[in-house]
């Protein structure tokens, strides 16, 4: 009833809720007849940006990390991204389950930062792109 109410409206409702001794702003509103919550920010929470510093850039540089990107892109498919947070988590709590002993693993050495020069890379990346292969693992890709 609610639902199909606000559907009617075309309006949202606005409701506060409290998680994990929190509260939170929320949206009520409908997707194809159903009652969703989306999370919204309090006013205190939003930041106002300063503006960006203008910047010149090159047209082959900008035309090089377009051709780039266009290379990479690919169709959206949800079912490749994982949480794999939860999923780690899960083996954790398992293993705990079972009576085994968990240590959290020993942190990576910290690998010396290099200065690159992002455009080669750039050309680099490209120039694999075209030739077959997928640069950069995980891309965020087009939207169909």
């Amino acid at each position: 009833l609610l639902a199909h109410a606000l559907d009617e409206s075309g309006r949202v409702g606005i409701s506060k809720y409290v998680m994990r001794q929190r509260q939170h702003l929320a949206a009520l509103l409908t997707v194809q007849g159903r009652l969703v919550v989306s999370t919204m920010r309090f006013h205190e929470d939003l930041v106002e940006l300063p503006e960006a510093p203008q910047q010149k850039l090159a047209a082959r540089e900008v035309d090089l990390a377009s051709k780039l990107i266009q290379g990479m892109a690919d169709r959206w498919e949800p079912t490749k991204y994982t949480d794999d947070y939860v999923a780690a988590l899960m083996k954790v709590i398992e293993a705990k389950a079972e009576g085994e002993v968990v240590r959290p693993p020993r942190a990576k050495a910290a690998r010396p930062t290099n200065v690159v020069d992002l455009v080669e890379r750039l050309r680099a990346s490209l120039s694999q792109t075209q030739a077959g292969g997928r640069a950069g693992g995980r891309s965020g890709g087009r939207i169909p």
